[in-house]
């Protein structure tokens, strides 16, 4: 998958910024496999921040380092199968591990192929690729991944549970209930501030892609 970058990169200070704002208006975070263990004691809303990664685990790396810094965890997730990103070099493997090294949680994107149906539901029958590329990262990384991702049209999968083919999908219809994106809403700082102030619902997720974020 290529994202639409028509946008300016971000800079890494600008990160720093968001993520000191979020820990202002928050008390706490989570990664996104954590959140079905923790999800009914929330009386206050958490966020939980979200990369997909198609392209650059350099840029990944680089948002890992700041995010160890401030103790932010945050979920990486994976597209094995972008042919921009190709695991089996030494050096994307050995990328990976630093981001792991740092705490945070590394996961599975999975990008459904056949997007010409937006019902969710038909989903359903690529279960066995979600298995079989859960296993190939699994291989690379040597543990276990516990959560997944899909891709924007298929924002609400599943619509009624967090679980899918027993991973846990921060692309369920419970945790993108309330998000946002850099693509969208994070042209400046007043922007993002106005919109994590008006939230309402236990869960903000934040999906950031390293690709669109540049050193300073």
């Amino acid at each position: 998958m290529t994202l639409n970058t028509k946008k300016a990169c971000y800079s890494l200070r600008y990160y720093r910024k968001i993520l000191e704002s979020l820990k202002e208006h928050f008390d706490a975070h989570y990664v996104v496999s954590e959140i079905p263990q923790i999800f009914s004691q929330i009386s206050r809303p958490k966020f939980i921040i979200r990369h997909d990664i198609h392209q650059s685990l350099i840029n990944g790396l680089e948002l890992a380092k700041i995010e160890k810094e401030l103790s932010v965890r945050t979920s990486y997730m994976i597209d094995v199968l972008s042919p921009d990103l190709d695991l089996n070099k030494k050096e994307n493997a050995s990328l990976l591990q630093e981001i792991i090294n740092l705490g945070h949680e590394v996961g599975l994107y999975v990008f459904h192929s056949s997007p010409e149906s937006e019902d969710p539901k038909t989903l359903g029958f690529d279960a066995d690729k979600i298995i079989s590329q859960s296993r190939h990262l699994e291989a690379l990384i040597r543990k276990r991944i516990y959560s997944v991702s899909f891709q924007k049209e298929y924002s609400n999968i599943p619509e009624d549970s967090f679980f899918i083919g027993q991973k846990v999908s921060a692309s369920s219809k419970i945790l993108m209930e309330e998000s946002l994106s850099d693509i969208n809403d994070l042209e400046n700082h007043h922007m993002f501030l106005s919109k994590i102030k008006k939230r309402d619902k236990k869960i903000l997720q934040i999906l950031i892609h390293p690709e669109l974020w540049c050193k300073d």
